[in-house]
C-alpha cells in the first residue's frame, strides 16, 4: 500500500482522482470534449492537484476547500480532518501557488480557513491576485456553484 511508503490519504486521493480522468478520457463512449474537474472540501484540494498535474483539463472548480496548508500550521485548532495534512507540502507548495500553476480557468467558491470560516471580500482579491491566470476567487452559494459548473461545461462544450 502506498500508505505504507509514506503517502498520506490526500496523495492517494489525487492519484485516484487522475486514474479516473484517464479512464474518462479512454471511455469514448463517455465522453469527448474537455473535463471539468470540481470539488468540495477535501475534494477541491484533489481536483486542484489533478488539474494542476494534468494540465489538458477544461477548467477546475473548487468550494468550500481548505484555503491554505499554512492556515492549519498556524492555527491553534482546525475543523479538518487528519486527511487534511500532506506530509512535506509546505516545503514544495501552497494551495494558492498549486492553483497558480493551474492552465485552465479557476473558479475558487469560499475557500475556508482552518475553523472553516469564509474570507472578507479583500482577502478574496488577494488571493485571486496570488493565484493570477484570472482566477475567479469569491464567496457564494448553491446557485453559483451550480452556475459556475454550468458555465463552464457549456463554454467546454462549444470547444
Amino acid at each position: 500500500s502506498t500508505a505504507a511508503l509514506g503517502d498520506g490519504t490526500l496523495q492517494m486521493q489525487v492519484r485516484d482522482g487522475l486514474t479516473a480522468l484517464a479512464f474518462l478520457r479512454n471511455n469514448a463512449k463517455t465522453h469527448a470534449g474537455p473535463v471539468i474537474v470540481s470539488g468540495c472540501g477535501l475534494g477541491g484540494i484533489v481536483a486542484a492537484h489533478v488539474a494542476a498535474i494534468d494540465r489538458k483539463v477544461g477548467g477546475v472548480v473548487i468550494w468550500d476547500s481548505l484555503r491554505a496548508f499554512e492556515d492549519l500550521l498556524w492555527a491553534e485548532d482546525s475543523l479538518w480532518s487528519p486527511e487534511a495534512f500532506m506530509p512535506g507540502v509546505l516545503e514544495r507548495y501552497d494551495i494558492p501557488e498549486l492553483l497558480a500553476s493551474v492552465s485552465c480557468p479557476v473558479h475558487w467558491i469560499n475557500p475556508l480557513d482552518a475553523m472553516k470560516e469564509r474570507f472578507d471580500d479583500a482577502e478574496l482579491k488577494g488571493l485571486a491576485e496570488a493565484i493570477g491566470n484570472e482566477a475567479r476567487v469569491s464567496n457564494g452559494d448553491e446557485e453559483m456553484i451550480e452556475q459556475t459548473l454550468q458555465d463552464l461545461l457549456d463554454a467546454a462544450d462549444r470547444e
